[in-house]
C-alpha cells in the first residue's frame, strides 16, 4: 500500500507525459529521423514541469534527504535546499520522461522480498 501512495502519482504523470508527447507528436508531424530525440527531450521537460508543479519528488519519496517514514514530505522538503529539490525534481523529470514500463519494472522490484 505505501507503494502506492508514494509512486502512485508519479506512475500517472509519467502516463500523462506519454500521452502528451504523442500528441504533440501527431500535432507537429515531427521528422523521422529527429522524433525520438525531440519527444525524449519533450517528455523529460514535461516530467520536470510536472514534478516541480505537483511535488512528486522520488528521492524524497524513498527516504533521501531527511524523508523518512516519521517524517511528512512536506517537513522533509521545507528542510531541503534548493538544489536538492532542483536535483530531486530533474531526476524525478527523467524517470517521468522515461514513461511508465521503468517505472513498473522498479515498483515490482521493490515489492520482491530480498533474498
Amino acid at each position: 500500500m505505501a507503494l502506492v501512495v508514494r509512486f502512485g502519482l508519479i506512475f500517472l504523470a509519467a502516463a500523462i507525459v506519454e500521452q502528451a508527447a504523442e500528441f504533440v507528436d501527431r500535432l507537429l508531424a515531427l521528422a523521422k529521423n529527429n522524433k525520438g530525440v525531440l519527444l525524449g527531450g519533450l517528455s523529460v521537460l514535461l516530467g520536470v514541469i510536472a514534478a516541480r508543479v505537483f511535488d512528486l519528488y522520488l528521492l524524497h519519496n524513498i527516504g533521501f534527504f531527511g524523508a523518512t517514514p516519521g517524517v511528512p514530505l512536506a517537513e522533509a522538503l521545507a528542510g531541503s535546499s534548493g538544489l536538492e529539490r532542483w536535483g530531486d525534481a530533474l531526476l524525478t523529470g527523467l524517470v517521468i520522461g522515461a514513461g511508465a514500463k521503468p517505472l513498473h519494472d522498479v515498483a515490482s522490484r521493490l515489492r520482491k522480498p530480498a533474498k
